[in-house]
């Protein structure tokens, strides 16, 4: 099988552990999710994960129903590198819908 170009990952739940914004989130509060960060917690070898796959030449693209102020700020927060960030405002249609996902691979 041949080595993959590019891996997507959502961001909330899958590669940070956000559950202490998820009221917050849900309220479209993202001030006050910033301002929560110190309670969310990257999920074990995530980090590992992404340097590995980005030393191996594989791009990694972050696609979250979130805004970008806030999915931007997790990030740096956790330092987690990443090539590409497709949030809430960059597209017209939102997850499910593919047009995040091509976007990303765009």
């Amino acid at each position: 099988m041949p080595k993959p170009s590019a891996l997507l990952f959502d961001l909330d739940g899958t590669l940070v552990d956000t559950r202490c914004t998820e009221e917050l989130r849900r309220g479209r509060k993202w001030t006050e999710c910033v301002r929560a960060l110190g309670g969310t917690a990257v999920f074990p070898g995530i980090r590992d994960m992404l340097r590995t796959v980005r030393a191996d030449g594989i791009r990694v693209a972050v696609v979250t129903s979130s805004v970008s102020y806030y999915a931007l700020a997790v990030l740096r927060h956790h330092d987690l590198t990443h090539d590409a960030l497709v949030a809430y405002h960059d597209t017209p249609q939102h997850k499910p819908h593919p047009a995040p996902f091509l976007k990303a691979l765009q």
